[in-house]
């Protein structure tokens, strides 16, 4: 593995390089993102990082029922604010 700082390189495995002591990034193995210490997953093409082991996240809801969500509670959050100024000020 190559040091981003001082480009020497260094045997796989290590965690920091050998030369000047920077923290070594892991590379997601199918597209080459930079990954973190703790990344599970590859945050740019989703692949698992190392073993078979992890379980994949399931999706979210779609975003058209995230927002129809949002837009529907909106009539109510406004109706307890309403509510709340108005024992506010009884």
């Amino acid at each position: 593995m190559i040091c981003s700082r001082c480009c020497s390189e260094n045997p796989e495995g290590n965690r920091f390089c050998e030369q000047c002591g920077v923290a070594l990034e892991a590379r997601c193995a199918a597209c080459g993102r930079a990954l973190r210490p703790t990344a599970r997953f590859c945050g740019a093409c989703g692949a698992a990082v190392g073993g078979t082991d992890a379980v994949p996240v399931p999706p979210g809801p779609a975003p058209e029922a995230a927002l129809r969500q949002t837009f529907l509670a909106r009539p109510r959050v406004q109706a307890a604010l309403e509510e709340a100024e108005r024992l506010r000020s009884a």
